[in-house]
């Protein structure tokens, strides 16, 4: 699981919780699961859910690809493309 630290649009502090989702053919599709107000510090981890263990069915929204050409994953020596990360 990650979380992302973002404000929300009422200047409130919190992070997206990001987790992954293991498909069956074994791909994997990154899944926001919400946004939590941020830790008292920073220095703190957020209260996040759990995530839930054994097979699950999620409903959602796919979100298209934001890379551009200056993001890292496609100038990255070791990644020159994102298609091929």
């Amino acid at each position: 699981m990650v979380v992302r630290r973002r404000t929300s649009s009422d200047d409130r502090v919190g992070v997206h919780v990001l987790t992954p989702l293991v498909l069956r053919d074994g791909k994997v599709l990154l899944v926001n699961r919400g946004w939590v107000p941020a830790a008292a510090d920073q220095h703190s981890y957020p209260a996040v859910p759990p995530v839930p263990k054994g097979e699950v069915t999620i409903t959602g929204r796919l979100k298209a690809d934001e890379t551009t050409g200056a993001s890292v994953s496609r100038t990255s020596r070791d990644c020159p493309t994102a298609r091929s990360c």
